[in-house]
This record gives structure tokens, C-alpha cells and sequence, in this order.
């Protein structure tokens, strides 16, 4: 598909927030509203506290997650701003442009604390009007999550391979898509789910999109999961996040993921890092304390 295909999947995508698995209830209009991103600022809770013991339902290809093992992962409920997002540093939030405001404060809830900061999008982003498939910020924490491993970036392309599996997380949406198509009906229920998905393009495989990775699966993602992180499984159990969920094709069961792995991806998080001195950030200069 051409990028004006994957245009008007954010039409449909991003409206509530944004895994076929995982959809809230003003999902229903979403079809018929403008291209809408939250431009203001963002308050998430902490996966963790939510106590998923892991052992719920499959529900389209998706699962529960067992929360304990996903202590730096966060959720907005907020109406109109429903996202997923990571910590891959004491002080680094990751989550998708579009859940937040350029320079607009994140806060999570984190144990007994409350942790907020700036947020700074991807240059090429241009609040949803450039390259969509730069769908990812950065915000740095004043204050920082100890106590927990953060999440570790890929930092090796060749590791992602078409026709292998990412693990898509989320906390968004659990019914389908009706039959005529459009957009799901809604049922989140409060759950952080995970689920596999096929990679069926690599990024650059389609025009104007850069940085899209594209799966097709019977896990896809939707509004609630905007931001969570997909990640590569490695063989001894250990995961890596490749990328964060952006948009959605619903009738092609395609996900839209926005690859942190990229040249552009590499080059925003290093001048982001530039511009905030000190950072420390899990796959570039931070081990002992990640995943």
C-alpha cells in the first residue's frame, strides 16, 4: 500500500488513543472525525499496579499479561488520550508523538510517587502533518524510576526480518472489527494485554514511510495501544523493543509500528540525548539496570 493508504489508517487509528486484541467505547465515531492527536499533556499509571496475575483469556490472538513481568510500562485511561508508554531509562519515557504534545508534560504514577516531564517529538513529525511513520517521542522524567529494569532498544537492523514475529503490547481495545469493516465497537476492559503479529514490511518498503514496520496478524492493533512497545523476542526469553504502535489498518488486520531502529529513529534519540545531558538510555549506554 502507498503511504496515503497508511495516511488515512491514522484517520482511524489514533482518535481515542490506540491492539485488535486489546478497543474503548468512543471508538465508534472515530471513523467519521478528523485526523485528532492529543496536543496537550499526558498522565499514565503504572502497568504494575494494575496486578494482572497473566492467566486470563486469549482474546483474538492476544493474551493478558502477567503485569509483574512489564514494571516499566504505563497506561493513559484519559478520554481522547488513551496510550502506552515505556521507560527505557531511569529518566526516558518512549511513547508515540501523537499521545502527547511537543514540549507538553508526561506524568506517570510511579509506585508511590508521581514522575513527570517534557516531552520532545521526532523533528520529521511535525504534529501529524510530516512523517507520520516518526510517530514516536521522548520525555525526560525530573525525577527517576529506580528499583525497576528498564526496557532495552534494539540497536541491530538485521534483527528485524520480515515474516518473523514482534510481540505487540498494549492497554486498548478486546472486540473486533465488525463485519462490514471500520472501526471496532469497543470492550477494554482495563486489561494490559500482549499478543504476536507476523512482520509483513520492513521499513522503507513503502514510499514515505521510513520508519513503518508492518504486521499482519490475527493481533492488530487499536485505539489503547498507541505507543506500547512491539518487541523482538530472543531465544533466551530476553526481548528487545524494536518499535512503538502508531496507527492501524483494521480490514487488513495490518499494525502500523513506527521502527526505533531506523537512521532517522537513531539520529533523533542521539540529538535528544545531546540536548539532555546526562540521560542514560537501555542499548545505547545503560546496561546493569536493564532487561
Amino acid at each position: 500500500m502507498d503511504a496515503g493508504g497508511f495516511k488515512d489508517a491514522a484517520v482511524r487509528c489514533v482518535i481515542a488513543g490506540t491492539i485488535a486484541f486489546i478497543f474503548p467505547s468512543v471508538v465508534g465515531a472515530a471513523e467519521h472525525d478528523p485526523f485528532v492527536i492529543n496536543k496537550g499533556p499526558i498522565q499514565m499509571g503504572s502497568v504494575e499496579k494494575l496486578n494482572q496475575p497473566g492467566i486470563g483469556p486469549e482474546l483474538i490472538g492476544g493474551k493478558e499479561a502477567k503485569s509483574s513481568e512489564w514494571p516499566a510500562s504505563f497506561y493513559s485511561a484519559q478520554a481522547g488520550a488513551r496510550c502506552t508508554a515505556t521507560l527505557i531509562g531511569p529518566t526516558a519515557l518512549l511513547l508515540a508523538a501523537h499521545c502527547v504534545g511537543d514540549g507538553q508534560l508526561a506524568a506517570i504514577e510511579f509506585r508511590e510517587k508521581t514522575l513527570s516531564g517534557p516531552c520532545k517529538h521526532a523533528e520529521g513529525y511535525k504534529g501529524g502533518v510530516g512523517d507520520l511513520s516518526a510517530d514516536y517521542a521522548l520525555c525526560r522524567l525530573t525525577e527517576a524510576a529506580d528499583g525497576i529494569k528498564y526496557e532495552r532498544l534494539n540497536q541491530d537492523p538485521s534483527k528485524l526480518v520480515q515474516e518473523a514475529k514482534l510481540l505487540l503490547t498494549g492497554f486498548g481495545c478486546t472486540t473486533p472489527p465488525p463485519p462490514t469493516g471500520g472501526p471496532p465497537s469497543g470492550g477494554n476492559d482495563g486489561k494490559f494485554r500482549i499478543g504476536q503479529a507476523r512482520i509483513a514490511k520492513l521499513p522503507g518498503a513503502d514510499p514515505g514511510e521510513p520508519n513503518t514496520i508492518v504486521t499482519r496478524d490475527q493481533v492488530v492493533v487499536c485505539p489503547g495501544d498507541s505507543g506500547g512497545g512491539a518487541y523482538i523476542q530472543r531465544i533466551d526469553g530476553s526481548r528487545v523493543l524494536a518499535a512503538v504502535n502508531s496507527r492501524t489498518l483494521y480490514k487488513e488486520g495490518a499494525s502500523l509500528l513506527s521502527s526505533v531502529t531506523s537512521s532517522a529513529a537513531a539520529a533523533f534519540i542521539a540529538d535528544w540525548m545531546k540536548k539532555n545531558p546526562g540521560q542514560t538510555i537501555c542499548g545505547i549506554n545503560l546496561s546493569a539496570t536493564c532487561r
